[in-house]
């Protein structure tokens, strides 16, 4: 009785680990440049600046990514 009890309590855990895993959503590059044109906006930067500050936020995002997982 106890393993049935264990099992069918495992297989519960399983399901809610993978409704959890399916609905999560992690997209931080588009957050990232969602925060610099927000950044940009209330800055109001020129044109010019604000390509050396996009460079440079992408150029953070690559390498942040690349240490997640490096190719």
């Amino acid at each position: 009785m106890q393993h049935k009890l264990r099992a069918l309590l495992t297989g519960l855990v399983v399901i809610m680990a993978s409704i959890f895993v399916i609905t999560a959503r992690a997209d931080e590059v588009t957050d990232w440049n969602q925060y610099l044109l927000q950044a940009a906006l209330v800055a109001r930067i020129t044109p010019i600046p604000m390509i050396r500050n996009a460079a440079i936020v992408q150029a953070s995002v690559f390498d942040a990514v690349n240490g997640i997982n490096p190719r």
